[in-house]
């Protein structure tokens, strides 16, 4: 995984910390991905689609929302809840800061942790080669409407059930990327003491590449 210390502030986003570690992640596996499976894929146009077209030759978006702009990068877009789709094999399975949605919108289940590590299972499955996943970390706290950070327990779990594999963890910390505070290389027990401020946004990010 990348080894950037500090991230250069562009878009005051936790975008700033994910997508170079996502582009670094498919200039290492060139040519070993052809497939790829975008889980969450609304909105993605403006950030990573089009560059990860240039590396798999078959590109799935899905999301329960239709994007018109990138379905026209994809070779296919479903419209679907990944918590209920079948998901079909793909070398690489990409979920980038959509989990901690799951439960929350367009569709709200009362047993949500439930349906992000169920979800996570159907990744891991359908996924041949790699998963790609980042997602918000903290002390529990939910923003009604918007989504829950995945919380120190979850984490562990999701660590237990991808473990079977080879996993490269990576924890990423700011102050408050909107106030304009760099992501910065972090550890896991910064993220799993932390408490979550509704002022200040996500200040917490794991990612984690896993490799069958």
């Amino acid at each position: 995984m990348i080894n950037w210390q500090t991230f250069p502030i562009l878009k005051r986003t936790d975008r700033d910390c994910e997508l170079p570690v996502f582009f670094d992640f498919l200039e290492r596996t060139r040519g070993k991905i052809n497939s790829a499976l975008d889980i969450g894929a609304h909105y993605s146009a403006s950030y990573y689609a089009s560059r990860l077209r240039t590396y798999v030759k078959t590109y799935t978006a899905l999301d329960p929302t239709m994007d018109i702009e990138v379905a026209k990068i994809a070779d296919e877009f479903l419209v679907l809840d990944a918590c209920k789709a079948t998901l079909s094999p793909h070398d690489l399975v990409l979920c980038l800061s959509v989990i901690e949605h799951v439960g929350h919108y367009p569709f709200v289940f009362q047993d949500f942790q439930d349906k992000r590590r169920d979800l996570l299972i159907k990744m891991l499955n359908a996924a041949e080669k790699y998963l790609w996943i980042s997602f918000p970390v903290s002390r529990f706290h939910t923003i009604k409407g918007e989504m829950t950070p995945v919380t120190p327990e979850e984490l562990e779990e999701f660590l237990k059930l991808a473990g079977r594999y080879k996993v490269t963890e990576g924890y990423f910390w700011s102050e408050g990327p909107q106030a304009g505070h760099p992501w910065t290389k972090s550890t896991r027990e910064k993220l799993i003491n932390e408490d979550y401020i509704d002022s200040v946004g996500n200040r917490g990010i794991c990612i984690l590449e896993v490799e069958k």
